[in-house]
């Protein structure tokens, strides 16, 4: 999300940031959701008729004072009286979430979203219309009242303003809602994240609009026609142009992606869940499986970093869903599921480190060896970046792995990791270079900080990370400095970015005997292949592991799609999910391995 988002600001899923780099001080932080959607409402929502009892809908807004939150809960009744349903969440990218323990009666409606530990409970009016009540989630308790409408309605304002953020390292469609009581509401279109509430004001030809939820603010002139508002977008001490333009509809061009498995599938698709008993928690996923005889070789997919679902979507691409087609077309089985804390999983992703992950890929391994179509000693591993970290910790604990590959995997700890990342990121595209070094060095004492032994507390941390940037930190006022040294000490501070910045995953790799096949492709701004495969191959080698192969992919991003310059502004440009060459490759290794 932008710069500052925090935890405060989102209810239903788990920040956004992919944690492609820290990027603290000038940029927007790791967002690579670009899925686009429209801020004026989405496309009617009719009740339907089920047996002799009708659907029902309900809309609602969720209020936290930084960002409102619309819903849309559709309840399905069955005949023998019980109700199920699911909610959509308009302001989290159209995000769907299936509901659990419906009570539909005549005074009350009460529902909970187990995967992320929510729950309404409210009173009905006598007319059947209207459920007043409570949302509860996360220790928070706010008001919500549900309103019974024939179809979503569409959102009402004096003006909408269009432009487009160009953050360095991506390009980020932005419109804002102007109010008419002086309120503006603010869609990251890009980021499939809107509903953030600032306020809007007008000087004669003078408007500034605030938003306090991310520390951003736009001061811009109005031209003649009031047509168009030209000035700077700022946000901690990032300073950006931007133009917003008048217009009556958000115009939205739809994304194209030619290689999204399309049915009919020559393979058996299975919903499947299983648990993760040290956790305690239930995980949902896909299991597709190969028409030739059974049991088959499976491959388990572990996904990058930051909360995704089991197709790892970005940017409407679904990367699992392509390789899971590819390789279940090959004969083999695949399994792909959605993060703990996500989609139908449980758990709470934001407590998490790529240990507890490993233990969700260990309990994936236990459900297939739990399948009879499946061949429990021909089972490998397939991480796409964290995943690259995750798939040796398990394959060195669980000698029966028949194999790992790892996509875009690291050799070297998250410090190094951050520290190339941002400024590859930052060269590619084309920061001056004293400013390349002057953020360089502001992230680096923010990492310093982090990595104290203890870990610091956030009065520590702001204390520390003042005294380590006096000069740098001076141009900004008290309120600007204190929100952007908390966001980054609630990020390097989070158990993710503590286990993350320290982690050798050199020293795991030298304890895995399975096969190994690392790739990583030639443009990769991300995991920079000159850096982490050597030290891939130097750990392997002392470990003595005795079959592995390590490649770098001509002229292929982070994402093995086919690139220009591997700029994360790309990925979404992009049509292509995952390049022929590195599909083709991983399916032959693993075919080879698995025989």
């Amino acid at each position: 999300m932008l710069l500052g988002l925090n935890e405060s600001a989102h209810m239903l899923t788990a920040l956004d940031f992919r944690r492609l780099g820290l990027l603290i001080v000038t940029l927007l932080v790791g967002a690579t959701s670009y899925s686009a959607q429209c801020v004026l409402g989405q496309p009617p929502v009719v009740p339907q008729t089920s047996g002799t009892a009708q659907n029902e809908l309900w809309y609602g807004t969720l209020d936290t004072e930084l960002r409102r939150f619309r819903f849309a809960v559709e309840l399905t009744p069955s005949d023998s009286g019980s109700w199920t349903g699911s909610l959509l969440s308009l302001d989290e990218g159209d995000a769907r979430f299936d509901l659990a323990n419906v009570v539909r009666q005549t005074e009350q409606l009460a529902f909970e979203i187990t995967s992320t530990a929510a729950e309404f409970s409210g009173s009905l009016s006598s007319a059947n219309k209207i459920a007043t009540g409570k949302w509860n989630q996360r220790g928070k308790s706010l008001d919500l009242t549900l309103e019974r409408v024939e179809e979503i309605p569409t959102q009402q304002f004096r003006a909408l303003w269009a432009g487009q953020l160009n953050a360095v390292i991506q390009k980020l469609d932005i419109a804002i809602l102007e109010l008419e009581n002086g309120e503006a509401l603010l869609n990251s279109v890009s980021q499939k994240a809107s509903g953030f509430v600032g306020q809007f004001t007008r000087d004669g030809e003078q408007v500034a609009i605030r938003f306090p939820a991310l520390n951003a603010e736009f001061n811009g002139t109005a031209n003649p026609a009031g047509q168009t508002l030209s000035g700077k977008w700022k946000q901690g001490v990032v300073s950006l142009d931007l133009v917003l333009s008048k217009s009556d509809r958000l115009q939205v061009k739809p994304l194209r992606r030619p290689q999204t498995p399309q049915a009919p599938f020559p393979y058996e698709i299975r919903q499947v869940e299983f648990e993760n008993g040290s956790a305690e928690i239930r995980l949902s996923g896909t299991l597709t499986l190969p028409a030739e005889a059974k049991p088959a070789p499976a491959v388990v997919l572990i996904s990058g970093s930051g909360p995704q679902d089991r197709d790892e979507t970005i940017a409407e691409h679904r990367p699992f869903a392509v390789l899971a087609d590819y390789f279940t077309r090959s004969g083999l089985a695949v399994l792909r599921f959605d993060d703990r804390g996500v989609g139908q999983s449980q758990g709470d992703f934001s407590q998490a480190t790529s240990v507890d992950f490993a233990s969700d890929v260990a309990a994936a391994v236990a459900c297939l060896r739990s399948q009879s179509e499946i061949d429990g000693d021909r089972i490998a591993l397939c991480g796409h970046s964290e995943g690259g970290i995750i798939a040796p910790l398990v394959a060195s604990q669980d000698a029966t792995i028949a194999g790992i590959v790892l996509l875009a995997g690291s050799g070297v700890n998250g410090a190094r990791i951050l520290t190339s990342q941002n400024r590859l990121l930052l060269e590619e595209a084309g920061s001056p270079p004293a400013e390349l070094e002057r953020q360089l060095a502001i992230q680096q004492a923010f990492i310093d900080v982090a990595l104290q032994s203890p870990a610091p507390t956030v009065e520590e941390f702001k204390t520390l990370v003042e005294k380590a940037l006096e000069s740098q930190l001076s141009e900004l006022d008290d309120v600007a400095r204190d929100q952007l040294i908390s966001s980054a000490s609630a990020q390097l501070r989070s158990p993710w970015f503590q286990f993350f910045l320290k982690h050798e995953p050199a020293d795991v790799l030298t304890r895995v005997a399975c096969p190994v096949l690392a790739l990583c492709g030639e443009r990769d701004l991300q995991v920079d292949p000159e850096l982490n495969l050597p030290a891939i191959e130097a750990a392997l080698i002392q470990g003595k592991n005795k079959d592995f192969r390590i490649e770098v992919l001509p002229g292929l991003n982070h994402l093995f799609q086919t690139c220009t310059s591997g700029a994360v502004s790309e990925y979404g440009e992009i049509e292509e999910t995952i390049a022929p060459l590195a599909l083709e490759i991983t399916t032959t290794w693993l075919v080879d391995h698995l025989k």
